[in-house]
């Protein structure tokens, strides 16, 4: 039982039996050639067609090739030498207009805007650039001449401290040398009018009187000078002064002239500032003679005196009920031997000059408010101790 294949035929044995008797064998042989042939035309048809599908495959790859990957790859290509090398200027080649045509379009659109912002930022860092140049350039400049300036500044400070303790000390030699000629002047036309009064004719005894007169009037402008001269030279050391002891003592001093004109004082609560108390003593003796020099003939005088507080500086004031004083000579009050009326009121015209600078010593102001018939009020300030600290340090 079983089959043999042997010489291209097979050979199929089966045995015969009856009964459980065997009687014999049957055996059957196919030849197989036409299988094999079959087979064979089989196979080679399965090869060709395998090599056909392969060829169709190639040529359907080479074509999707050209058609999708050529211009993804073109694209990739492009996509790196931009990232690469930064030149926006590059551009990736459409190949048709279908999709990858348009995203190529839509790339090279997005490299043009880049390329366009690219240009404009350079154009920009190149402006801004010439800017900054400019700008180093003029700040340089600009160093330059503040340093130049400063030093100008300085050079004219210096020689305007020096000229001023010249003038000083000019001021107070000359004023203290000629005080002994004048009082010489002085003596002898007194000597004369008190020997030769009424021996001569009237206008020898007038002349003689003008002489007396204006030697003395020299020697009053002189001794101002000398203690004008003497501010700036000649001031005290500051400390620390109570104002409301400054103001005592100048009332006190002035309580004969103050009673002989009824004029009333009223005064507020003063600061405690440093200062040289000498000559803020002279300040307030010189602003309130002068509320009583040019008070009203009738109307009584009222004078106040106040402080207030100016984070900085206290400022002070002095308030009449005077006769005022016109705007247009603000200015002019403060210049020294300058007066706005010599045929009334005596003196030199030196005290409001010689409060102007005290004031300038102790790094203050003075100025004055007031309107013709309706009281002047005279103001100047005094800086605080601690902003003279911070100053100084």
């Amino acid at each position: 039982i079983g089959h043999v294949y042997k010489g291209g035929r097979v050979h199929v044995y089966q045995p015969v039996e009856v009964k459980r008797e065997r009687l014999g064998t049957i055996c059957l042989v196919d030849d197989l050639s036409l299988v094999q042939e079959s087979m064979t035309r089989n196979l080679t048809t399965m090869v060709g067609l395998a090599v056909l599908a392969l060829l169709v495959a190639y040529l359907l790859a080479n074509r999707l090739q050209r058609v999708v990957a050529a211009p993804i790859l073109s694209l990739t290509e492009t996509a790196r030498a931009v990232a690469e090398g930064k030149d926006y200027s590059v551009r990736a080649p459409a190949y048709r207009e279908d999709e990858l045509g348009v995203l190529a379009t839509a790339f090279n659109q997005m490299l043009a805007g880049i390329q366009e912002r690219e240009h404009a930022l350079h154009t920009a860092n190149q402006t801004l650039e010439a800017e900054v140049d400019e700008r180093e350039k003029a700040q340089a400049e600009l160093k330059e001449l503040n340093a130049t300036l400063e030093l100008r500044v300085l050079t004219r400070t210096r020689e305007l401290q020096r000229s001023n303790r010249e003038l000083e000390q000019f001021a107070y030699v000359a004023s203290h040398d000629l005080q002994e000629p004048l009082r010489s002047i002085a003596s002898f036309a007194e000597l004369l009018g008190r020997r030769y009064e009424g021996k001569l004719d009237s206008d020898a005894d007038e002349f003689i009187q003008f002489m007396v007169q204006g030697a003395t009037r020299a020697q009053c402008l002189i001794n101002d000078l000398l203690e004008f001269s003497r501010v700036g030279t000649h001031g005290g050391a500051f400390e620390q002064t109570d104002m409301n002891d400054v103001l005592q003592k100048v009332l006190e001093n002035l309580r004969l002239v103050l009673n002989e004109t009824g004029a009333e004082v009223s005064r507020s609560e003063l600061p405690v500032v440093m200062a040289d108390p000498a000559q803020l003593t002279q300040v307030f003796h010189n602003l309130i003679g002068n509320a009583v020099r040019f008070r009203k003939p009738d109307v009584p005088l009222r004078i106040t005196i106040s402080a207030e507080d100016q984070v900085e500086a206290w400022k002070f004031a002095v308030e009449d009920n005077g006769i005022g004083i016109d705007p247009k000579y603000f200015d002019r009050i403060f210049v020294i031997f300058k007066r706005l009326d010599r045929s009334t009121h005596t003196g030199t015209g030196i005290g409001l000059a010689m409060c102007k600078k005290i004031i300038e010593r102790h790094g203050g102001d003075i100025w004055v408010e007031s309107e013709p018939g309706k009281g002047a009020t005279f103001l100047f300030t005094i800086p605080k101790i601690e902003h003279l600290e911070q100053q100084a340090s």
